[in-house]
């Protein structure tokens, strides 16, 4: 298993927890502001759940994700069905950080080592994406 940790510091007088929440757990809107999201999908949905159909900007097949919402702080989220063989992770809100966690895996090591370069810096992207869109609907 591949693991990548991130976290990223925030203001939270520029922006709240519960801000950054909002934003990261509504994924239908990704395509709008993350990097590398094509369309999103909506299959199922419910008061602290989420399924959808990730299409990516890249040639790879779509991903199937499940996301559990435990607000105003955590996020956790699996594939279901796509590329990999194991794809999980969470984001984690503190009072003035947001925090990213992930877990894949790839049968291939070529692929597996090319993954996590992309992965971790598609990450850094996401957690920008998610501040700035924050800081966006703040101001109105």
């Amino acid at each position: 298993m591949e693991k990548i940790k991130l976290k990223e510091e925030y203001n939270p007088e520029e922006i709240t927890k519960e801000q950054i929440f909002n934003v990261i757990s509504n994924i239908p809107d990704y395509p709008e502001f993350v990097p590398g999201y094509k369309k999103v999908e909506v299959l199922e949905k419910k008061e602290n759940y989420i399924k959808v159909k990730i299409i990516p900007t890249i040639p790879i097949p779509p991903l199937t994700m499940e996301a559990f919402f435990e607000y105003p702080y955590k996020v956790k989220f699996k594939m279901i069905d796509g590329p990999l063989d194991t794809f999980k992770g969470e984001w984690e809100i503190k009072d003035n950080e947001i925090k990213f966690y992930v877990e894949y895996y790839v049968k291939s090591w070529i692929k597996r080592k090319l993954i996590y370069k992309f992965v971790k810096m598609s990450c850094n992207d996401i957690i920008y994406s998610f501040k700035m869109r924050a800081k966006k609907l703040r101001r109105g």
